[in-house]
């Protein structure tokens, strides 16, 4: 195998791109049906896909090299971002700005996420039935009004099913035999279907993050259990089109995934930016959020280019010249 995974690289660029288009074009929800569609179309199998793969590339251990690399890549990336992004929106609201690394900001639950993932990981695989166990917490975490947002705790228990389904398929090759193709594109199509039908529906949009109650959707118990399997179900669908069509050759997307965290970390100051400049003013006709779509292409490309990485790093403290005097030796 090489060193790197070319289907990996270019699932991970797929969904950076999916990332970041989702989220360039959140702002149109309200606007746009052809957007609505689209929105829940994406959040219908790209979250539960990205924790998936974070899943396939994780070590079941806590050696002390494991637990140090936590710290350095994961922990203290996001309080540096944590501080930066709450500086930023404060500065962009105008208002006083409190710093708060319980509460993750934005897109960064996911860094949490995974930091609580990977710890407990190597506990859960000693379970006997692990994915039905975490099948079960990620229904039941809908049932309690007291998780919410406070360390993203929700969607900690919603999606740790499919990181701890990828973890299960480590040592696996991730290739598909090309007669699943088609099958693959009917189950893409099927799902935007069922995008579709539920965007025009009554649901809100906020089921697609995890981070909310059943009551606080407006369902009961059952029906919320029964709405997350069915998200469930659909986003295995998603995860498993994605995989049988990813090629396993390098190409454009594999640039894309080699340098996604580049993407993730820094996508949303310029979304940010670029709404409280009023950018989203040219919108005026469905047709326009084709131009949207364009924009997040160009904008994922921007951050992957080496100018931005090398501010990325410096920000970051990717080069380690802080951690090393932060971290002892062992």
């Amino acid at each position: 195998m090489d060193a790197r995974n070319a289907k990996l690289d270019n699932l991970k660029g797929l969904l950076i791109l999916l990332v970041v288009i989702g989220h360039v074009i959140e702002p149109l929800l309200q606007k746009s049906r052809a957007a609505e569609s689209l929105y829940w179309f994406i959040y219908a199998f790209h979250m539960p896909l990205f924790a998936a793969i974070s899943g396939y590339c994780s070590h079941a251990e806590v050696a002390s090299a494991q637990r140090r690399k936590l710290v350095r890549d994961l922990l203290i990336p996001y309080l540096i971002l944590q501080l930066l992004y709450t500086l930023f929106d404060s500065w962009l609201r105008g208002a006083a700005w409190e710093y708060r690394p319980a509460t993750p900001y934005w897109m960064l639950w996911y860094l949490v996420a995974l930091m609580v993932w990977r710890v407990v990981l190597p506990y859960w695989l000693l379970l006997r039935a692990p994915l039905l166990t975490a099948v079960a917490c990620g229904l039941a975490a809908g049932l309690s009004d007291g998780l919410g947002y406070y360390l993203s705790l929700s969607r900690i228990a919603v999606f740790f099913p499919f990181f701890l389904a990828g973890a299960l398929l480590q040592g696996r090759e991730l290739s598909a035999p090309r007669c699943h193709a088609p099958a693959a594109v009917v189950i893409i199509v099927l799902l935007g279907a069922a995008a579709v039908a539920v965007a025009h529906g009554q649901h809100p949009v906020r089921w697609l993050y995890g981070s909310g109650s059943y009551a606080s959707l407006g369902a009961s118990g059952l029906e919320g259990l029964l709405l997350r399997g069915g998200q469930y179900t659909v986003a295995a669908l998603g995860c498993l089109a994605c995989v049988t069509l990813a090629p396993n050759r390098t190409q454009l997307f594999a640039h894309l995934g080699r340098h996604s965290f580049y993407v993730f970390v820094a996508h949303g100051a310029l979304i940010r930016l670029g709404l409280r400049a009023g950018g989203y003013g040219w919108w005026t006709h469905e047709r326009h959020t084709a131009v949207a779509i364009l924009v997040a292409v160009a904008l994922t490309a921007l951050l992957t280019m080496q100018p931005v990485r090398r501010i990325v790093d410096i920000a970051l403290d990717r080069r380690q010249w802080l951690t090393r005097r932060i971290l002892r030796d062992q």
